[in-house]
């Protein structure tokens, strides 16, 4: 992916697979012709086999180019709708 592409995604949600595994989800401020990216009101997601993921409240982050493996935009309106049926789905659970 060039720089040219990352461009459009300037003030939007993205998501970011980095070198070691990690996952963040954030709104793209800037990005740099070496793919050095500044993410707002960043999170990172955390999978597990068991659950659903976790998210741990990151901020402001600058991501070094050389770290991004993947980066690609958040489809705002399905993330908006899995996230309310999964409120649901605990709202909804038998209390223990």
């Amino acid at each position: 992916m060039s720089a040219s592409t990352v461009s459009d995604y300037i003030n939007k949600r993205v998501s970011v697979t980095l070198r070691d595994g990690r996952h963040w989800v954030g709104t793209l401020k800037s990005a740099d012709i070496h793919m050095n990216l500044i993410l707002e009101n960043c999170t990172e997601r955390i999978y597990s086999a068991d659950d659903a993921p976790e998210e741990d409240n990151l901020g402001l982050m600058m991501v070094r180019g050389v770290n991004v493996m993947a980066i690609g935009l958040i489809d705002t309106l399905k993330e908006a709708t899995e996230v309310d049926i999964e409120k649901l789905r605990c709202a909804s659970a038998p209390a223990e």
